[in-house]
C-alpha cells in the first residue's frame, strides 16, 4: 500500500484523528521494520504523540518492543511508562531489549496511599518529566482501558514533546485516547 491510499484509509477509519505527516516534520524515528518504516516515511514523527490503538493483542506492543529493541541496540535509552503492571523485562529482554537502557515507570496500583492522585494527572506528571529529562528519544505510554489523559495535560505533554525532539508512543484499545 503506498503512502497516499495509507493515508486516506487513516482519515476514513478515524476521521477526528490528526495526523502529522512528514511534510509537516522532517525527523522521523525508525520503527525497526522496514515495510511500516516505508509508509510511514521513514518512522514516526519526533517530538510528537502517536497513538497506537487496536484491540488486546493485536501487535501494539510487539511494535513498541521492537522499537524499543532497535533504540536500545543504538545506545539510546527508552522509557516505558506501565499503566497496567503488564510489562515483563525477562520477556523484554528475551527479544534482545538491553535492560540497561530500558527505564520501566509503574504506575500506582488503585487502592494504595500513592494512587490518592488522580491517575491521569500522575500519568502526565511522570511523562512530562521523562520528556523533559532530554535523555529517552522513545517514550511509550501504556493506556490500556481506554483511561484518558486530561485534555490540557496532552497539550502540555505535545508541546513538551515538540520542543524536546521526543517520540511518544501510546498504546491503548480505543483510538481518540490522547
Amino acid at each position: 500500500m503506498e503512502l497516499a491510499a495509507l493515508k486516506e484509509s487513516l482519515r476514513k477509519l478515524a476521521p477526528n484523528a490528526v495526523p502529522v505527516w512528514a511534510e509537516e516534520r522532517e525527523n522521523r524515528l525508525p520503527t525497526g521494520n522496514r515495510t511500516l518504516d516505508g509508509l510511514l516515511a521513514g518512522g514516526l514523527p519526533e517530538g510528537a504523540i502517536t497513538e497506537l490503538s487496536g484491540e488486546a493483542s493485536s501487535g501494539k506492543t510487539a511494535l513498541a518492543l521492537s522499537m524499543a529493541r532497535a533504540r536500545t541496540e543504538n545506545d539510546q535509552l527508552v522509557a516505558f511508562v506501565d499503566t497496567s503492571g503488564q510489562l515483563y523485562p525477562p520477556a523484554a529482554a528475551a527479544l534482545g531489549i538491553d535492560l540497561r537502557r530500558l527505564l520501566v515507570v509503574s504506575m500506582p496500583r488503585p487502592g494504595t496511599l500513592a494512587s490518592r492522585l488522580d491517575p491521569g494527572v500522575a500519568l502526565a506528571r511522570a511523562t512530562d518529566i521523562l520528556i523533559r529529562a532530554k535523555h529517552f528519544p522513545l517514550i511509550i505510554i501504556d493506556l490500556p482501558n481506554a483511561r484518558l489523559l486530561p485534555a490540557k495535560r496532552v497539550a502540555r505533554l505535545r508541546q513538551n514533546a515538540h520542543a524536546t525532539g521526543a517520540t511518544l508512543l501510546t498504546l491503548c484499545n480505543q483510538p481518540g485516547t490522547t
